[in-house]
C-alpha cells in the first residue's frame, strides 16, 4: 500500500478519537476501530478470518466479532458499506450451482445479516443449516440482488459501461446476463463469478462490460 493509505488511516483514526474524546474509546472499540480501519485502507478486507487470526493472534471468532462490530460502529452509511462489502463478496467467493440454488460462503457477519434482511423482504429464505458461514439462495434471488444493487448504487457507471440507451431497462439488462453467468456457472459446477464471467464474455455481448463493473477492486 502507498504513503497515502497510510495517512489516510492514521487520518481518520485521529479525527474518531479526538471526536470522541481521548481516553473515552473502550479498548474493545479501539481494536473494532483499528480493524475497520486497516480493512478500509490497507486492504485487509481481502483476507480470510483464518488469516486475520493468525496475523493478529486473535481466535477466529473474535476476530468476526471485531469485524462486525467495526462495521456497525464506525461505518456511516450501512447500505453503502453493504454495497461494497457484497461487491468484494461476488469477486472473492468461490460459487457452487446446484439445480435452482447458488451456494457460497459468507465469513463476514455483516454482510450476512444484511443479505438475511434482503432475502426477507423479498419473501425468501437463505440455508445456512449445512454451515454456518455457508448460504444457498435461489439463483434468481441472487440475480435480482446483483441487478437491485447496481441499479441503485451504480446506475450511471452501468448505463455508460452497457452502453444502455433506455435506463429503465438497465435492471432487466444486468438480470438477463447474470442470468446467463449463473447458468454457464452450473454447467462448470463451481469457481470464482469473475472466471464464469471471462470465459462467457465472448459469447455474452454485454458480460465483459458488466464484469467490469461487478468485479472492479472495490
Amino acid at each position: 500500500m502507498s504513503k497515502a493509505n497510510y495517512e489516510a488511516l492514521g487520518k481518520e483514526l485521529v479525527e474518531i478519537l479526538t471526536a470522541r474524546g481521548l481516553g473515552a474509546v473502550p479498548k474493545r472499540d479501539l481494536d473494532a476501530l483499528l480493524l475497520y480501519l486497516l480493512e478500509k485502507h490497507l486492504g485487509w478486507a481481502k483476507w480470510s478470518n483464518q488469516q486475520l487470526s493468525v496475523k493478529l493472534r486473535l481466535p477466529v471468532p473474535k476476530v468476526k466479532a471485531l469485524r462486525y462490530e467495526g462495521a456497525l460502529r464506525f461505518t456511516e452509511d450501512l447500505d453503502a458499506e453493504f454495497h461494497l462489502r457484497f461487491r468484494r463478496l461476488l469477486r472473492q467467493a468461490h460459487f457452487e450451482t446446484k439445480k435452482s440454488e447458488v451456494q457460497f460462503i459468507i465469513e463476514d457477519y455483516a454482510t450476512k445479516f444484511v443479505l438475511e434482511e434482503y432475502l426477507k423482504k423479498q419473501g425468501k429464505l437463505a440455508d445456512w443449516s449445512f454451515n454456518p458461514e455457508g448460504v444457498r439462495v435461489p439463483a434468481g434471488t441472487l440475480v435480482k440482488l446483483v441487478a437491485t444493487q447496481f441499479v441503485e448504487r451504480d446506475r450511471e457507471a452501468a448505463i455508460a459501461r452497457l452502453g444502455i440507451q433506455d435506463p429503465e431497462g438497465l435492471e432487466a439488462t444486468i438480470e438477463n446476463v447474470f442470468s446467463e453467468v449463473v447458468t454457464a456457472a452450473r454447467e462448470s459446477q463451481a469457481g470464482k463469478l469473475v472466471n464464469v464471467f471471462a470465459k462467457l464474455a465472448p459469447g455474452v455481448a454485454k458480460a465483459k462490460k458488466l464484469t467490469d463493473l461487478i468485479f472492479a477492486e472495490a
